[in-house]
């Protein structure tokens, strides 16, 4: 098995995928609040 633990592009990869995909969620459901916002984006 390939050790991917210290491949940078990887993990820069996978953070913009859940940003992304933090982010569409956050367009799909418009939040009420700044607040809500940034509470649904952060675990994303």
């Amino acid at each position: 098995m390939a050790d991917f633990s210290n491949d940078t592009s990887l993990w820069a990869t996978r953070a913009l995928g859940a940003s992304a995909g933090a982010a569409v969620s956050l367009i799909y459901l418009l939040p009420k609040s700044r607040r809500e916002a940034a509470s649904r984006f952060s675990p994303g």
